[in-house]
This record gives C-alpha cells, sequence and structure tokens, in this order.
C-alpha cells in the first residue's frame, strides 16, 4: 500500500463525510484482522486500516456485519490487577498489543487456616497466595476406639485428632462353636481373638461317636439335607460293575440284561467302540460313565430305569440307537446322545438338565418331553432337522445354539424362559410360532433367519441384542413393551414389518431397523439416542415421532423416501451428527416419491430460533417447523 496516501489520510478519518467518501472509495470491501481489504477506484491502493471507532454500514454488508476495526488511539499495553478470567471483546480490551494479568500473589506470602477442611482457592479466599497450610486442632490427642468397625472422622466427631487408634485387640479370648456351619462375626462372635468350629466327630445321642458313614449308592449329597452332619468323614463307595458285565465287554455276548440288578454303575468306557452289542437292561444302574457306550454302532435299545445321571458322550454315535427309556434320569451331560440319528421322539420325564450338544445330530427327533428341565445347554439340539415342536414347561434358561438349524421347528412353548442365548434358533426356517411371556434377555442372532415367524410378543423383555431377528421376513409384528434398548441389526432387513410397539425404548443402535420396508409410522416417546442406519431404507416410512431424542446419528433415516414428517420435541435441541441423517429423504431435497412435497421437522417453538442458528439443524433451515 502507498505510504503517502495512508499518511494523508491517517489524522483525518474522523468525521463521517470524511470517512464515508474514503470508504466509498473502495469498489470493494471487507474486513480481515481488523484491515479493510478492497480494491480503491481512484489509486492503486487494495487495502487501508480504520483508525476509528464506531460501526459502518458499508463494512458490515461486506463482512457479514462484523465491524471490527483498528481503535481509535495506539493501545500498547494494558495491565490487569485482579485476578479473573477475561475476554478482549466483552472486557474493552480489543486493539491492546500486550494484556497483562499481574501476579499479585507476591505480597500474599502463606495464607493458614485453622479448621479442618476441604478449600476452594477462589471461593475461600485463598486465592493468590504462594502456600495454603491446613493446620489440624492441636490441642487433641490420640483417640482410642475399642469398638470394632468402621468409622467416618466428620460423622464420629474424630476430626482433629494427630491420632485414632481403632483397638484390635481380642476382647474375648475364644470361643467354640460345637454345631458345624458358616459364622460371620456380627452373630455375637464379634472380638474373639479365635473362632473355632468345631468338626470333630460328635455324639449320635446314645454315646456313640458319628465317626464314619459309607454310603454305597452313588450320587450328590448335602450334608445338612442328607442327615451325615457331624461325621468325621463320609465315603461314597463305587460300586464295581461285576463279572458278568467284564464279559461283555470281551464281547461274549450281544445282549444283556441284568435281572438281578447287581450293577448300579457303569464305568467310564465300559462298553466303548463295542459293535456286536444290540441291547441292553439296567435296572438298578444309577450312573452311566463317560463314553460308556460310544461308538457301540449296532445298539438299538437301552433300558435305565434307576439311573439319575449320565456322563458326557455316554451313548455318542450310537447311530442305531431308536428306543431308550430313563424315567428318573435327572442329568444329561454334554454330548450324552451326540449323533445318535435314529432316535425319534423323547421322554425324560425327570430331567433338569441338559448339557451342550447332547442331542446335537439327532436328526430322526420329532417331539421331545422335558416337563422338569430348567437349563438346555449349547447345542443341545442343535441340527435336529426332523423336530417339530418342543415345550418346556420349567426351562429357564436356553444356551447358546440350543436349537440351530432345526429347519422343521414350528412351534415352541417356554412359559418360564428369562433367557435365550446367542443364535438358540438360528435359522429355524419353519418356526411360526413362539411363547415367551418371562423372558428379559434375547442373545445376538438368536432368532436370525426365521424365515416364517410373523409374530413376536415379549412382555418383559428388556434388552434385544445383535440381529436377533435379522432378516425375519414374515415378520408383522413386533411388540416389546418392557424393552429398554435395540441392538444393531436387531430387526434388520425385516420386510414385512408394519407394526412395532417399544413404548419404554431408550436407545436404537445403528441398524436396527434397515430396510424394515414396510414400516410407515413410528413412535418411540422414551428413545433418547437413534444410531446409525437406524432406519434406513425404510422406504414407506412416513412419520417417525421421537419425543424425547437427544441424539441422531449419520444417516439414520437415509433413502427414506417418503419420508414426510420428524417430530423431536425434547426439552433441548437434539444433537444431530450431519446432514447425511436424513439424505435421500423429502427432508433432505428427494422428492421424487412424494411428487414433489418436501418433508419437515417439527421441534418446539422455545427451540425453534436454536434450531436454525444450530450449524447442522441449519441445513435444514426451511424444513424445520415450530409447533
Amino acid at each position: 500500500m502507498n505510504n503517502d496516501y495512508l499518511n494523508s489520510i491517517e489524522n483525518d478519518v474522523r468525521g463521517e463525510d470524511v470517512r464515508d467518501s474514503i470508504i466509498k472509495s473502495f469498489s470493494e470491501i471487507s474486513v480481515k484482522n481488523n484491515v479493510i481489504v478492497g480494491d480503491p477506484v481512484a489509486t492503486e491502493n487494495s487495502e487501508i486500516p480504520i483508525t476509528s471507532d464506531g460501526a459502518y454500514d458499508e463494512i458490515m454488508k461486506y463482512n457479514d456485519g462484523t465491524n471490527s476495526l483498528y481503535p481509535l488511539y495506539d493501545l500498547n499495553e494494558i495491565t490487569i490487577t485482579q485476578p479473573g478470567d477475561y475476554v478482549a471483546a466483552e472486557q474493552d480490551l480489543d486493539g491492546y498489543s500486550v494484556v497483562h494479568v499481574e501476579d499479585f500473589s507476591q505480597n500474599m506470602i502463606e495464607k493458614e487456616i485453622t479448621a479442618s477442611g476441604t478449600y476452594l482457592p477462589k471461593n475461600d479466599f485463598a486465592f493468590g497466595y504462594s502456600k495454603v497450610v491446613v493446620t489440624a486442632k492441636d490441642n487433641l490427642g490420640i483417640k482410642t476406639i475399642n469398638q470394632n468397625g468402621t468409622y467416618n472422622a466428620e460423622d464420629d466427631s474424630l476430626d482433629g485428632y494427630s491420632t485414632v487408634i481403632v483397638n484390635s485387640e481380642p476382647i474375648l479370648e475364644e470361643l467354640r462353636v460345637s454345631i458345624n456351619g458358616i459364622y460371620n462375626p456380627p452373630e455375637t462372635k464379634d472380638g474373639f481373638s479365635k473362632v473355632i468350629v468345631d468338626v470333630e466327630p460328635i455324639h449320635d445321642g446314645t454315646g456313640n461317636l458319628l465317626d464314619e458313614k459309607v454310603i454305597t449308592k452313588p450320587g450328590i449329597y448335602i450334608a445338612e439335607t442328607e442327615d451325615y452332619d457331624g461325621y468325621k468323614k463320609v465315603v461314597v463307595q463305587a460300586i464295581e460293575v461285576e463279572d458278568t458285565a467284564a464279559e461283555l465287554i470281551k464281547g461274549t455276548i450281544q445282549a444283556y440284561d441284568d435281572t438281578n440288578g447287581n450293577v448300579t454303575l457303569i464305568r467310564q468306557s465300559t462298553f466303548r467302540n463295542l459293535s456286536q452289542l444290540t441291547r441292553v437292561n439296567f435296572p438298578s444302574c444309577s450312573v452311566i460313565g463317560s463314553s460308556a457306550f460310544y461308538y457301540c454302532t449296532e445298539l438299538t435299545e437301552a433300558s435305565f430305569a434307576e439311573c439319575t445321571w449320565i456322563y458326557d458322550r455316554a451313548f455318542e454315535h450310537c447311530i442305531n440307537l431308536s428306543n431308550i427309556s430313563f424315567p428318573v434320569c435327572s442329568v444329561l451331560q454334554g454330548a450324552a446322545f451326540y449323533e445318535c440319528s435314529k432316535l425319534g421322539n423323547l421322554s425324560f420325564p425327570s430331567c433338569r438338565y441338559i448339557g451342550g450338544d447332547a442331542f446335537r445330530f439327532c436328526s430322526n427327533i420329532t417331539e421331545v418331553f422335558f416337563p422338569e428341565c430348567s437349563y438346555i445347554g449349547a447345542g443341545a439340539f442343535n441340527t435336529c432337522r426332523e423336530l417339530r415342536s418342543v415345550q418346556f414347561s420349567q426351562c429357564e434358561i436356553i444356551d447358546n445354539y440350543a436349537f440351530n438349524a432345526c429347519s422343521k421347528l414350528t412351534s415352541v412353548d417356554f412359559p418360564l424362559c428369562s433367557s435365550i442365548n446367542k443364535q438358540a434358533f438360528y435359522n429355524c426356517s419353519s418356526l411360526y410360532n413362539i411363547n415367551f411371556p418371562e423372558c428379559t434377555f434375547i442373545g445376538s442372532s438368536a432368532f436370525a433367519y426365521c424365515f416364517s415367524l410373523s409374530s413376536i410378543i415379549f412382555p418383559k423383555c428388556l434388552s434385544i441384542s445383535y440381529g436377533a431377528f435379522l432378516q425375519c421376513l414374515s415378520l408383522n409384528t413386533a411388540v416389546f413393551p418392557s424393552c429398554l434398548s435395540i441392538g444393531a441389526d436387531a430387526l434388520n432387513r425385516c420386510s414385512a414389518l408394519t407394526n412395532i410397539s417399544f413404548p419404554a425404548c431408550q436407545n436404537i443402535d445403528g441398524g436396527a431397523f434397515y430396510q424394515c420396508s414396510q414400516l410407515s409410522n413410528i413412535i418411540f416417546p422414551e428413545c433418547l439416542s437413534i444410531g446409525a442406519n437406524a432406519f434406513g431404507k425404510c422406504f414407506s416410512l412416513k412419520t417417525a415421532s421421537f419425543p424425547k431424542c437427544q441424539s441422531i446419528s449419520a444417516s439414520a433415516f437415509s433413502q427414506c423416501y417418503n419420508l414426510l414428517s420428524v417430530y423431536l420435541e425434547a426439552s433441548s435441541v437434539c444433537q444431530l451428527a450431519n446432514s447425511n441423517a436424513f439424505i435421500s429423504t423429502p427432508i433432505g431435497g428427494y422428492t421424487a416419491s412424494t411428487n414433489g412435497t418436501y418433508g419437515s421437522i417439527f421441534v418446539p417453538s422455545s427451540l425453534y430460533s436454536e434450531y436454525i442458528n444450530d450449524l447442522k439443524w441449519g441445513y435444514f433451515s426451511s424444513r424445520l417447523v415450530s409447533i
């Protein structure tokens, strides 16, 4: 810039006429860093500093309403002696080349506080001191507490003591408890240096010591409930398999009927790989060991009238086993009947526990009866392709993959089940009728690819995990009155879904309703957050109401070609990730599906201006409607 030109006007820019004439000599004016930059009409100068205070309409017009100018006078330096936070524009500090906030602590060497407590420098008049000393009361020496316990200085009037001692020395020397059990100090035992639970043999009431108890029947025993408390030693004696069973191991016979009831336990792998064995009957056997009949490929019948426990892999790969009887069996461990492909209908009236893979690949089972079962292990009925219906009136937990790929399963009834774990009914493509009135949790992909499922009602479910109902193509109704959280892809690609009810839901994760192309009107009265693509490609969606929503993620409603109305009525401005949230919608400008009609976002009148001025919502300023 020409310095002569500046010098000639530097002292003249005072009056309004002179000021206006100089400004008007520039064809283009803007303010950048307090310098007017332009193209003077009459000279070659391209910028001019303005040293006069004031608001100039011409400058504001070309600078988006900003009137920042150099100050009138040469403001070199200012010193502030009062500590605090300063904003240049608000405290008239704009234009100073240097601003000092004076450290006045040099005159405030030390501040002593004699009352114990917590102090904040600014609030408690200690600001600026180079050192703040908290002095404990010096007139209270040692405090000794004889009662064991937990103490708080403020609540228990202990503030100021230099030393507080909780006397842990024994008050009472010794206490002997003659009844076996578990004892806690508060049960009148507090203070004793030693508490002894007497596990020595006690008397049976007739003067005889209870020295040893021998139990000849295998099983599970609890001392208290079985009246064995007080015995010095309890022995569960395993009965050896009789000689006749030993002959069976050698393969000398093909069938065995223990008519005398001599065998009560069959040990691990006793009959393993005995291919000649076709039929067994053990009326008194109570326990079948692990792999006891493993790979007995010709075995067709097995009867165990008193068996209560079947260990893992006991009958694995008995591929011709078709007729079994276990009327009192209570426990089936893992893979007990794995790949017994000829097993038909199952009846275990006393079974309470089914281990993992217990009946996996039993491809001929059509019906099952387990009225007492409370737990179904992982993969227990996995790939039982002929299984048609199941009813477990007492079952509380269904573990991972329990009924995975049961492709002909049509109906399931679990009136007490509280937890359905990962892929429990995954790819049960014929399943259309389910009943889980007490279920509170649905694991990931639990019902994914159940193509025939048409209606789901879970009155007590609190959480739906990832992909739980992924691609249930026939699903039209979903009712979850208690659900708080819908996981990612939970109902993704449920293309027939038209009716949904989630009155308590607070969180909708990404892709939860992605490509639910028949959804038209939705309301989530308690929803606080909407994940990415949560309703993406919901082509029929017209109205969406979220009275309490606080955040909307990217692409949340992308490609909702018919979305005309979105209601956001929370008491604060909903946080928007970016404008892509409504991409390819009538709200975002796409109107091919609505005959040129644009969509609207309805917001509270009290927040309308905040929405308009919001950096991200401002993109939709023409779509915002005050209500």
